[in-house]
């Protein structure tokens, strides 16, 4: 599957990147669902330029 990742927090869009990643296994009880399409939102990028009001 693809995902986008942030190795480190605050330093902005540009560390920002689309990669591989492995597909997740449910743990007894779960569900895996398949979606389509996602999208990033502001809160992403205020996480990004760490500059979201409260601490993750």
């Amino acid at each position: 599957m693809k995902a986008w990742l942030l190795d480190r927090i605050g330093e902005g869009l540009d560390i920002l990147r689309l990669a591989d990643a492995p597909d997740p296994q449910p743990a007894v009880g779960e569900v895996v669902l398949r979606m389509q399409f996602a999208s990033l939102n502001p809160a992403d990028r205020y996480l990004a330029e760490k500059l979201y009001p409260a601490k993750p």
